[in-house]
């Protein structure tokens, strides 16, 4: 959740809660690049095998660095800075599970989306068939999507207390049902616009898309108010409820459709090398974003500043920071290299 400060100034709190659409963009982008990758490949047999090897230990390998960097990171701050302990459970209260020491391993070891894009490497075969040939179970998946997020709000399961949760309770199995659903749907969105990207009218068919995804939406939101449900981005993350997916989705159109109607200035030599830098490093940033997002927020929370000119402070010194650790972490990548090769 956003910072309370933040929650007293409305503009600021949903800049706060939009970030978490994010996710929807990743995976989107993930079933784009993965279905054009493999576009001429059967994926049967030896490939398929093959197809999971490369997945993974592009999965696995920047994760088990982030790990042990990021665990030697907060036992230092532990150790130096027992302030800092302190402070991390009481600003962000679920970092209090598995915390030994002032090191939050759950959060460590557990990031949600790379268990989630492990899980998308899974199905991928699977829903990339069954998008090229039945089109049926494409429907199926959404109807039985709708039905578990229906039942999810009937029996709702408490995440603040997800430690004590029994996993084989009908709400938990629930939540999950919507989880695996939600996120395939997702995945086969990014696989509709790597179809779409390829048909010669793509800039009129993205704007009809974009203009479609947005009514279903507002669709969505109208009915969500007149029910009384929720309508916080973070609230409709975990499971992904139909309100966040069609958001995520109107705004990854968006962004697309607004990248399209300035290609002329993001092809141009700054732009371009910004964007390109970001997208191929963004599993990357993802890994360290976190680690840095509580540095951050523990170095600004010293200062006695504007709400709004802290949020931007933060954000600057965030990307800043950020693109700084993913630049140095490739040089001494391609420096052991080079030794390695002299060896």
């Amino acid at each position: 959740m956003p910072p309370t400060e933040y929650s007293a100034v409305p503009v600021l709190f949903t800049l706060r809660d939009l970030p978490n659409l994010c996710v929807v963009t990743l995976v989107a982008c993930s079933g784009f690049s993965l279905y054009l990758s493999t576009a001429d490949s059967e994926l049967s047999g030896s490939s398929v095998l093959a197809f999971y090897s490369k997945r993974v230990r592009r999965l696995l390998l920047p994760w088990a660095h982030y790990a042990v960097i990021s665990t030697v990171l907060y036992g230092i701050a532990a150790l130096f800075f027992p302030g800092f302990s302190k402070w991390l459970p009481e600003a962000y209260p679920f970092l209090a599970v598995a915390n030994h020491g002032g090191i939050p391993f759950a959060w460590i070891l557990l990031k949600w989306i790379v268990i989630l894009l492990l899980l998308l490497t899974l199905l991928f075969p699977f829903l990339r068939h069954a998008y090229r040939n039945q089109p049926w179970m494409i429907a199926f998946l959404v109807v039985t999507f709708l039905a578990s997020s229906v039942l999810n709000i009937i029996y709702p399961v408490d995440l603040s207390r997800y430690a004590e949760a029994a996993f084989a309770t009908v709400p938990v199995l629930l939540m999950g049902l919507s989880f695996i659903l939600g996120w395939s749907l997702v995945l086969i969105f990014g696989f509709s616009l790597q179809k779409l990207y390829t048909d010669g009218r793509f800039m009129k068919k993205d704007m009809k898309v974009t203009f479609i995804a947005v009514l279903m939406f507002l669709a969505v939101h109208v009915t969500y108010r007149a029910l009384g449900l929720p309508i916080l981005i973070e609230a409709n993350k975990f499971p992904p409820s139909p309100y966040y997916l069609t958001l995520g989705m109107a705004v990854t159109l968006v962004l697309l459709s607004f990248f399209l109607s300035f290609q002329s200035f993001f092809l141009e030599r700054f732009p371009r090398r910004t964007l390109e830098f970001f997208s191929a490093n963004s599993y990357w940033i993802y890994l360290w974003s976190l680690v840095l997002l509580f540095m951050s927020n523990y170095i600004f929370s010293g200062f006695h500043l504007p709400p709004p000119v802290k949020l931007v402070m933060e954000f600057l010194f965030n990307c800043v920071a950020l693109s700084l650790i993913v630049i140095l972490q490739k040089r001494v990548r391609i420096r052991i290299y080079w030794e390695n090769q002299r060896i």
